[in-house]
């Protein structure tokens, strides 16, 4: 009771604020984690320094709201940080997720003491890893159950995460929350005249992808008139240093519409590459999965994925230490680390 006396005294009022508009068009220099990125949250965030979450799931729903939104971030990430302004920091954005939830963030590292939403005592660090929390930022969405309903990884447009708070706010009961996600995901929220493009990377087909050459393999799903798909060609795979990294992998570049052509999986599957794409919980594209050199499912990602964040997620198959436990987040500060010792040493 005193923590939840105390989180309300400590709340700021948010009728009457006057929110700046922020453009929602970025550029690959806003995604660029090489640099130190501080990360503040909105003062509309719940103040959690008890980090007792069935607490604040409790005082969420008695005010009427559907649950919690929890935000995993860590320092140096640019992603969280351009989430946080451009699409958290869109005013008919914040209001809706206000209107549905109370908000926290958490620190993916944090070796605090934390209770979950369901009661269980943990540290956030445990936390994160046993939520899959291993990309940031990563958003939780708790019912009044305690149970997870929710998660989405990576950096989400303003118009992606206004369409998915939508959806929870006047979901129809009929349709479950993945298969909205996915139909609408197939369909580009942002369009371009981009036409899917070949590529001296990409496999020829016909394409069997079961491991071969001693090499890892990263699968690429794209579609025609995906305005994020020709960023990425643009922003990413042109880069000379991207390229080198990728000759070290079997590159192979899929449809995600394409409903007839079979191809074959790292574990032997024939299956469309529509229907493998909807196999997984992706929901945006491009989208990307990768395997290390024995057809072993290593990481994905669905959220927008540029310089740094691509050469730490082949580092983190190519140094293979997937293989020690490792995930993307740990494996990405370990590098901000070595880049910033160097930086001293220079």
């Amino acid at each position: 009771m005193l923590q939840k006396i105390t989180r309300h005294l400590c709340k700021p009022a948010t009728a009457g604020l006057v929110f700046l508009f922020l453009a929602t068009m970025t550029s690959a220099k806003d995604f660029d984690d090489s640099g130190f990125q501080n990360i503040t949250y909105p003062d509309w965030f719940i103040d959690n320094t008890f980090k007792d979450l069935s607490d604040d799931l409790e005082t969420a729903i008695t005010d009427g709201k559907k649950g919690l939104m929890i935000m995993f971030t860590t320092q140096g990430c640019s992603y969280c940080k351009m989430f946080l302004k451009v699409s958290l920091g869109n005013p008919r954005i914040a209001r809706a997720v206000q209107r549905n939830f109370d908000s926290l963030g958490l620190e993916i590292f944090d070796d605090a003491e934390m209770t979950q939403p369901d009661g269980t005592p943990t540290r956030v660090k445990h936390f994160a890893v046993n939520e899959g929390a291993a990309i940031a930022p990563s958003l939780l969405f708790y019912g009044p159950d305690g149970k997870r309903f929710l998660k989405l990884v990576g950096y989400k447009t303003p118009e992606h995460f206004e369409n998915i708070i939508s959806f929870i706010e006047h979901r129809n009961p009929n349709e479950k929350f993945r298969d909205y996600l996915k139909r609408k995901a197939i369909e580009p929220i942002a369009r371009a005249d981009y036409q899917l493009k070949s590529d001296p990377l990409f496999l020829p087909p016909p394409l069997d992808l079961k491991p071969r050459h001693n090499k890892p393999l990263l699968v690429l799903f794209e579609a025609n008139e995906c305005l994020e798909c020709s960023n990425f060609h643009k922003d990413v795979l042109a880069l000379p240093e991207i390229r080198q990294q990728l000759d070290k992998f079997n590159v192979a570049r899929l449809d995600a519409r394409d409903s007839t052509t079979l191809v074959t999986t790292p574990s032997g599957e024939k299956i469309t590459p529509q229907q493998w794409y909807k196999n997984t919980d992706l929901i945006q594209l491009p989208a990307l999965l990768f395997y290390d050199d024995n057809g072993e499912f290593v990481t994905q990602t669905d959220s927008i994925t540029r310089r740094q964040r691509m050469l730490n997620l082949t580092g983190l198959v190519l140094d293979k230490k997937h293989k020690e436990g490792w995930n993307y987040q740990r494996y990405a500060r370990s590098k901000a680390i070595e880049r910033s010792l160097k930086q001293k040493q220079n």
